[in-house]
């Protein structure tokens, strides 16, 4: 990474509606969204160091030339490439999309498990339908182990909200290849009642990806909702968390700031727990901590939503794109002072 660029790049789900991924199909639909070529732009005029975008995003044909120039000219200009891949239980491809990743000289693929969202694992038939989702996870990457090793691709399996460091230890260590680990977000462990940075601790061995990614907190009676905001802004303790990602430096991070929807997460509810199996009560204490001190008791939604959940109209369309703007380039000073106060102490 050159010095004069910033020690974290972006992800292209990090400004999904300037991308053109929010809204799609939708009266809110960006008709100006950013096409490949100017997010790689904006990655190089704001200074990063990496950027991840999906194998579509980059070309809708999956054109191994034009897939190869475009990480080129990343390159070039002084970038680094994490190709976003699929849901890998819904994707009967996924070797094909990893040799396309390989030509593209890429080395890391983040990939997702599960449409699990807020930790509500009740979808999938609760804590034993979830541990069966998981086995069969287990299986899908055994299999893809040696196409990653033969392709020189280490895939990284998110914690989308979804699962719990637990599984994700159990996953990694019973696949038992180098080339199968974890893409960290940040944010994603409090929807599973974890700590972030005692889940980065934890899962620091497997670390393929990062997303840095943070959450407002609104207190409920049934837990929080956690809601958009610049990185840096929000819950998330990330000048302890940095010097954990010190720790691998070779590890690219990625800004993703979260959807443009809420994640309801109802941790005081019997059934939330109804998915997950016997746990610690002390690795719930640090997210009450962080409810109790962080948390904020909001009782007007306009106070948090994003311009899409508030409603549709002519000027959404704009002014969302300003909006999200605008919390990028808050991410990007927020993370930067983070940086800098770690490497000067």
């Amino acid at each position: 990474m050159s010095r004069d660029r910033h020690p974290f790049g972006l992800c292209m789900y990090g400004i999904q509606y300037l991308v053109g991924a929010a809204g799609r199909g939708t009266p809110n639909e960006n008709p100006n969204a950013l096409t490949a070529d100017e997010f790689l732009r904006l990655a190089v005029d704001r200074g990063l160091s990496s950027i991840e975008v999906s194998l579509p995003f980059v070309s809708a044909a999956l054109d191994p030339g034009q897939l190869r120039e475009y990480a080129e000219q990343a390159r070039g200009a002084g970038l680094d490439v994490v190709i976003a891949g699929p849901n890998i239980t819904a994707t009967p491809d996924l070797a094909a999309l990893i040799a396309l990743a390989s030509g593209m000289g890429a080395k890391r693929f983040r990939c997702t498990g599960s449409a699990v969202l807020c930790g509500d694992r009740s979808p999938v038939g609760g804590f034993p339908g979830w541990q069966r989702h998981v086995d069969n996870e287990i299986s899908i990457l055994r299999d893809l182990a040696p196409v990653a090793e033969h392709n020189d691709v280490r895939v990284g399996l998110e914690n989308h909200q979804d699962h719990d460091s637990a599984d994700l230890l159990r996953i990694c260590e019973t696949v038992g290849s180098e080339y199968i680990g974890v893409t960290l977000d940040t944010g994603n462990p409090i929807a599973v009642g974890e700590d972030p940075v005692a889940f980065a601790e934890k899962i620091l061995p497997f670390l393929v990806d990062v997303h840095l990614k943070d959450y407002r907190m609104i207190n409920t009676p049934h837990g929080f909702r956690l809601v958009h905001c610049a990185i840096g802004s929000g819950v998330v303790e990330f000048r302890s968390l940095w010097p954990v990602l010190e720790r691998r430096p070779e590890i690219p991070r990625g800004i993703e700031m979260a959807a443009l929807s809420e994640r309801y997460i109802r941790i005081f509810d019997d059934a939330f727990w109804d998915g997950f199996g016997s746990r610690e009560a002390r690795t719930l204490a640090p997210v009450m901590r962080i409810a109790r001190e962080r948390g904020e008791n909001v009782d007007d939604p306009a106070e948090w939503q994003t311009p899409l959940e508030r409603g549709a109209g002519e000027s959404t369309a704009e002014s969302a794109a300003k909006w999200e703007s605008k919390r990028l380039e808050d991410s990007i000073r927020n993370l930067a002072a983070i940086a800098s106060t770690a490497e000067n102490p």
